[in-house]
């Protein structure tokens, strides 16, 4: 997920909003919601819905439509996940019409307050001025809310009648990412994965925390074993994790604990890794691979940035669930060269 579903990845200029980022850490991008405190409806009821029957590329049955409601759990995890085709043509346009809004009004800034053009919009960004405003009603997750918009237009290229199985379905993967990354970045990091992967974008969903959880029902105060339950619950149900390396020179998610916590579980489960790159690294480390045939130096350098005893969180609470669990599965050392050894054949792979 973004590193899963918990308060990891919150940026620091966000630590006084009412918003809690699922799986983040703060300032951190292993891939996770920043940690803001959620606004609204945390109550105990059960979000539901008829998850959709569907494999990449083959036949999906339309999502169910039974939305969550007020005070619906932000850690309800269903199987619904976003299409790449939706994030391209749909979420990503939308996101820069609203970063837009608020860059006119100076309100699109930086951890250190610095004026952001459209394009440097982030993950937290698009959870504070898109994903809430528009399920606030409904006060449930961005997929759930999709998946009941059976008649409705998702993009401008879309008829009224458009398939919802273009948007929404069964994931079978699983978005490790942060929320201090560039909504831009994201999104093309998975349109340039799906054209290498030759994977149909409308029939590729990814499981996504900012989008797939609730965000009005996360809490600040989430206990992280609670939110490490979830994550590992998600884990189950995807067949591939999706570790995005930004920069791949020097990934920032290697230096968060909840994205290597993450990726040990997803290991350790049998599941497979395939990292993501923006479009511009992907070439970059393509040309690195074709310069010195193997580019291990250059790639050893960029993977051992991994390493469990010196990664971060932005809770103290959170880093210490994660290093008793490191402790409990054999010490860093050696959950380092499993998350390394994976990573590096996922890089060389790629």
């Amino acid at each position: 997920m973004c590193s899963s579903v918990c308060v990891r990845d919150t940026p620091a200029f966000v630590s006084n909003e009412n918003t809690v980022r699922a799986g983040g850490e703060a300032g951190d991008s292993g891939g996770h919601a920043p940690a803001t405190t959620s606004g609204g409806g945390g109550g105990s009821a059960t979000a539901s819905m008829t998850p959709a029957t569907s494999t990449v590329g083959g036949p999906t049955t339309a999502p169910g439509t039974v939305p969550s409601g007020p005070g619906g759990s932000a850690l309800v995890n269903d199987n619904m996940g976003v299409s790449v085709h939706h994030l391209q043509n749909s979420l990503l346009p939308r996101c820069q019409k609203r970063f837009a809004q608020r860059a006119s009004n100076g309100e699109l800034k930086s951890q250190d307050g610095k004026a952001l053009e459209v394009h440097e919009g982030t993950i937290w960004h698009m959870v504070k001025y898109h994903i809430k405003p528009v399920t606030s009603r409904s006060h449930e997750s961005y997929v759930n809310y999709l998946a009941t918009l059976q008649h409705m237009k998702y993009d401008e290229s879309d008829d009224a009648n458009d398939n919802p199985i273009n948007h929404v379905g069964r994931a079978h993967f699983m978005l490790s990412y942060s929320w201090s990354y560039r909504v831009t970045d994201v999104v093309s990091a998975l349109v340039d994965w799906c054209e290498r992967r030759q994977l149909d974008p409308k029939r590729t969903y990814v499981w996504i925390c900012s989008l797939c959880v609730n965000q009005h029902a996360l809490q600040s105060d989430e206990p992280a074993h609670s939110l490490a339950a979830t994550f590992q619950g998600r884990v189950d149900t995807i067949s591939t994790i999706l570790p995005l390396m930004i920069p791949w020179t020097a990934p920032e998610s290697l230096t968060r604990l909840w994205c290597l916590f993450e990726y040990h579980v997803a290991v350790s489960k049998k599941k497979r890794v395939d990292v993501l790159f923006t479009p511009d690294d992907a070439k970059a480390l393509a040309s690195v691979l074709q310069s010195d045939g193997t580019s291990e130096p250059s790639i050893s350098r960029a993977v051992n940035a991994a390493g469990f005893e010196t990664g971060v969180a932005a809770r103290d609470t959170d880093a210490a669930f994660i290093r008793k669990y490191i402790t409990d599965n054999g010490g860093a050392q050696m959950l380092n060269a499993v998350v390394r050894g994976k990573l590096n054949k996922a890089f060389l792979n790629f």
